[in-house]
This record gives C-alpha cells, structure tokens and sequence, in this order.
C-alpha cells in the first residue's frame, strides 16, 4: 500500500521460508491444535444453531497447497525445491493437508456445508506454474484426501480460485475431487 493509498500486488522483501531449517522453525505455526483456530464451546454452539435453520448457503475454505507455499517461499524458491528437493516439498504439503483435515474436520462433521473452496493462483495466462506431472505427483493425492472428508460428510461442491489458464491442471483437480473451478479466464 502506496503512502497515497494506491495498492499494488505485493512485492515481497523477504521470505520467512528460505531453507529447511526456516521450515522447521515455521512448521510449529500450522499446529491444528493452536488456540484460536476453531471457536470456542459457547460461540460454536451459536453459530451451529444459527446455521441449523438458515435458507442459504454455508460454505468453508479449505485453504491452499501450492499457493499458501508459493506466498512463503516465494516463486522461485518453491518451484527449484520441487524439483531439487522433493521430499521436502512432499512433506510441506503433508503439514499443510494435516493442518487442513484437522481444522476442518469438526465443521463438517456438525454443520450441513453445501460447499467447500479453495486458493491455489498456480497458473499464468499460457498456462500452469507447475507440469501436470508435477501436479498430479504433489498435489493430487492430498487434494483427494481433503476432498473424501468433505464428500463423506455432504459436502459435495468443492471450488477452486485459480487465476490464468487452467486448462492443463482443470482434469487433475476433477480428478482429486474439485468440480467447480472460479474464475475462468
């Protein structure tokens, strides 16, 4: 943000993940137990009874993989990390997918969701940041781990925020489970 109150897409100083041991240090930052991620019992109770009877859609986000690292590392550092050092980005996205499911799990479990989103901005006008290879190695089994526990719970409808050409990943993101993909451009 401008001193003039103009904004602009961000341009990072720094990033807070630059090597595995800044990961170690960040990873205790996506501890599904941490204070503060679910409501607390009287709040919860609230919210379940105002949704009980609403006559409108409830949905839930269900975050990023690709995306939230991206906006940690930076773009340059997670695409020479997944093909330098692989098992490290597998067990990011691991920590992500973990943090996610536990997150969730109890909204889905209580509250009746009509659908489910999620951030990925992975693609640029001619195409992905990442080959489908690469997309069906890291992100397609965890997706289908997120999208079973919203399937098994009614939650059926799981949308995908993507920017620029999606049309090489949109078959894999079917795949995994995700079936309405926003915006199209």
């Amino acid at each position: 943000v401008h001193k003039d109150g103009r904004s602009s897409i961000p341009h990072y100083l720094s990033f807070p993940i630059k090597t595995r041991a800044d990961w170690e240090d960040f990873r205790r930052r996506l501890d599904p137990a941490t204070p503060g991620r679910f409501p607390d019992e009287q709040r919860w109770r609230a919210l379940k009874e105002k949704w009980a009877d609403r006559d409108y859609p409830l949905g839930i986000s269900v975050g990023s993989l690709f995306g939230w690292l991206r906006g940690w590392m930076g773009f340059e550092n997670i695409a020479v990390a997944i093909v330098e050092e692989p098992d490290w980005v597998h067990e990011m996205m691991d920590r992500l997918t973990q943090l996610i499911i536990s997150v969730v799990r109890r909204a889905v479990e209580e509250v009746d969701l009509d659908f489910a989103s999620m951030w990925e901005d992975m693609c640029f006008k001619t195409g992905p940041m990442i080959s489908p290879t690469m997309f069906r190695q890291f992100m397609v089994p965890r997706l289908k781990r997120i999208t079973a526990l919203l399937n098994a719970h009614g939650c059926d409808v799981v949308i995908v925020d993507c920017d620029g050409n999606i049309h090489q990943l949109a078959p894999l993101w079917i795949e995994a489970g995700v079936n309405v993909m926003f915006p199209l451009e």
